[in-house]
């Protein structure tokens, strides 16, 4: 049987009630299991992302090089690829623990 190293300092810092949190996330942490080993190993309680966040894990990784392509190819507009983009649509509900957060910040504007 493998025992799951844990970083001790993070766990604490869960059982002080202090919630360890991210905010770099990128599509290759979840698929590749990185986001899932941290919430495992390192405490991690919450994943944060915005439009500046998103930006940088698109020009910061090949993640999404070929989607980008292939929105191009397709003639899409900027907002669609963004949508398309979406960072967390392949995160599996289990990857995270019920006491887990996601928060997504949007900079579309709404009108009503």
């Amino acid at each position: 049987m493998s025992v799951t190293p844990v970083n001790e300092r993070l766990a604490a810092l869960t059982a002080a009630g202090t919630s360890v949190w991210l905010d770099q996330l990128r599509r290759g942490m979840i698929e590749s299991g990185e986001l899932e080993r941290m919430v495992v190993e390192e405490s991690l309680r919450g994943v944060t992302s915005n439009p500046a966040i998103f930006e940088k894990a698109i020009l910061g990784s090949p993640d999404y090089d070929d989607d980008l392509a292939e929105g191009a190819r397709e003639g899409l507009s900027a907002r669609e690829v963004y949508r398309r983009l979406g960072a967390l649509r392949t995160l599996p509900a289990e990857s995270f623990t019920d006491s887990a957060i996601c928060s997504i910040s949007s900079a579309e504007r709404r009108t009503t």
